[in-house]
């Protein structure tokens, strides 16, 4: 995407005052199990959405993995080695963006997102 795209995409609007949950354990699991590259940033953008949505379901979708600078081929690449690393669940739809759930490392438990305050 160029600069010149960028202006076009919608703003992310984020509420200061609400604590943001970002589970440090599975991003260290995660950036272990990522070579160097582009799967952080694909970890970036899946905590995105995730704090955004309140859920450890999420679609990353074509125009969000533009916004973290990441080709639909990065993208599919980073989330099969987060579900070989066991720290996702892949579901597979026909013709759409895979339905990624972050899970507990190792479980099939759905991540708990934590919120302090």
């Amino acid at each position: 995407m160029s600069a010149s795209q960028s202006h076009h995409l919608p703003r992310i609007r984020f509420n200061p005052s609400e604590p943001r949950p970002v589970r440090m354990d599975w991003l260290q699991k995660a950036a272990a199990s990522m070579p160097a590259g582009k799967g952080m940033h694909f970890c970036v953008a899946l905590w995105m959405l995730v704090t955004i949505r309140r859920s450890p379901t999420v679609q990353i979708s074509r125009s969000m993995a533009a916004r973290v600078n990441l080709s639909r081929w990065a993208a599919a690449d980073s989330a099969h080695r987060l579900e070989a690393a066991g720290l996702v669940k892949l579901a597979k739809l026909p013709g759409r963006s895979f339905r990624i759930t972050l899970v507990e490392a190792g479980t099939s438990t759905p991540l708990r997102l934590e919120s302090r305050g």
